[in-house]
């Protein structure tokens, strides 16, 4: 079953740092600086990511959501997990 987490609130609630600290426990390396409010990170057997750094960019939450999308699919988690 595809969950997707559309609230807000809940996708503003996961920090940057918690972004980061997944990403790196599931094997993403931060390479480099993207502009200055993200990190691209790489893995492997992934394509990159981009993680932002902030939570102060209009968009965040919708950057938060698409990059759920891609660690369900890379980790063949669902969205909750």
């Amino acid at each position: 079953m595809k969950i997707q987490i559309r609230d807000v609130q809940a996708l503003r609630a996961i920090t940057p740092a918690a972004l980061a600290a997944y990403v790196r426990g599931e094997g993403w390396e931060r390479l480099e600086p993207y502009g200055q409010h993200a990190d691209v990170y790489a893995h492997p057997h992934q394509s990159e990511l981009i993680i932002p750094r902030t939570q102060a960019i209009a968009d965040y939450a919708s950057v938060v959501a698409e990059l759920i999308a891609t660690l369900t699919e890379a980790t063949e988690r669902d969205a909750l997990t």
